[in-house]
């Protein structure tokens, strides 16, 4: 009886939270975008660069760069870039990146970037060769700072769960997370990063400058909100990671997602988001 008490009231609770807007100045996303988003993409995983479009839609930083077809276009992002890059393979079907031999980072120079383009292709194709590769993209590095891990995932019958984590080497080391039903708003998003257990690197650990906490909520609010308004739709979306500054938090890498519309419904709005 009390397992079922705990189940309403969590069902409450979510329905209160999905109804409450998010007190966050990043919430008020381009709404319409994500739509045509949506549905440009369809269901089933997104890669990074329509990941990444998401993710601007809502107002969230990310690296400066865009996306080569060529090696050519490589040269030419990292020459407008004038410093360091990460070259990475842009692939739906290789969530793993590193692991395919699909990412290079601490590029510097055109043909350097030339020739980083050529290899993570090549790696990419021999470890995934049914893999449908849209490009290969090419971004600024970003200044070393605190790693955030942000999972959005939508579960059947339950609703979106929004989860913050420390990234980098706490990831495996600590397996410290909190997770909340979505929406939550900026005092919720910064309760639930104050209690990771490694919260005090935000302080400023070992001579860091502390970040910008409140900037870090921020996200976290916003892909909070979009779970709620999708529908559905979102089924996951990783970032992975925010990396935290003393004035910004900036999405280096997110992958989506999406599931295809509810059979037999309408959705809320075109491509399934809320109005």
């Amino acid at each position: 009886m009390r397992r079922c008490f705990r189940t309403l009231r969590a069902w409450h609770d979510r329905g209160a939270r999905r109804r409450r807007p998010v007190r966050s100045a990043l919430a008020t996303y381009d709404r319409d975008r994500v739509r045509a988003l949506f549905t440009d993409a369809g269901p089933g995983p997104l890669g990074e660069g329509a990941s990444k479009a998401i993710l601007a839609a809502c107002g969230i930083a990310l690296p400066q760069g865009g996306r080569a077809a060529d090696a050519a276009g490589a040269a030419e992002l990292a020459e407008r870039i004038a410093g360091p890059v990460a070259i990475k393979i842009d692939s739906p079907d290789i969530p793993h990146k590193t692991e395919a031999g699909g990412v290079m980072l601490g590029v510097t120079g055109p043909e350097a970037a030339a020739e980083a383009f050529q290899r993570v292709l090549t790696r990419c194709r021999a470890a995934a060769p049914g893999a449908r590769i849209t490009g290969i993209t090419v971004e600024e590095m970003i200044p070393p700072g605190v790693e955030v891990i942000i999972g959005i995932r939508d579960q059947e019958g339950f609703g979106p769960t929004v989860t913050v984590g420390l990234g980098g080497v706490f990831t495996e080391l600590l397996r410290d997370t909190r997770t909340a039903l979505a929406p939550v708003d900026i005092s919720e998003a910064l309760a639930m990063l104050r209690g990771l257990r490694g919260a005090r690197v935000f302080n400023g650990f070992r001579g860091a400058p502390p970040i910008d906490l409140v900037a870090v909520a921020g996200v976290v609010a916003t892909l909070s909100q979009l779970a709620a308004d999708s529908g559905g739709r979102l089924a996951e979306f990783e970032v992975n990671p925010l990396i935290c500054l003393p004035d910004r938090a900036v999405a280096v890498d997110g992958m989506a997602v999406l599931a295809p519309p509810p059979a037999g419904k309408s959705a809320p709005a075109r491509g399934g988001l809320r109005p």
